[in-house]
């Protein structure tokens, strides 16, 4: 049995690395594109009252996963969300007076 040139391994090895990172890239772009899709839908449900979406909205911005981090914007969901009954909406909403003008 004759072992492998180097340059033989090193061809296999770069397509392995090149589908590698093909496959990353996909990924990502879908895992990107759904929470968009995500956060649009959250949107209209959101404005439609509902208290669930309002919260993960306000979430959302709170974090700044998928929307750039924005305490004002979670601020103005978590209060449409407490104004719907949300326990958790009310306690982010205490801790967020509380800080005043400091990051969530």
């Amino acid at each position: 049995m004759q072992l492998p040139e180097w340059q033989d391994i090193e061809f296999y090895a770069t397509i392995l690395l090149a589908l590698f990172t093909i496959g990353f890239i996909r990924y990502t772009y879908r895992y990107y594109k759904a929470g968009k899709t995500k956060i649009r839908r959250m949107h209209r449900y959101a404005n439609e009252g509902d208290v669930q979406a309002q919260e993960f909205l306000a979430h959302e911005y709170e974090k700044g996963e998928f929307v750039p981090k924005d305490c004002k914007r979670a601020a103005f969901w978590y209060t449409k969300a407490s104004i719907g009954g949300s326990k958790k909406a009310k306690s982010f909403l205490q801790r967020y007076r509380e800080k005043s003008d400091r990051a969530c």
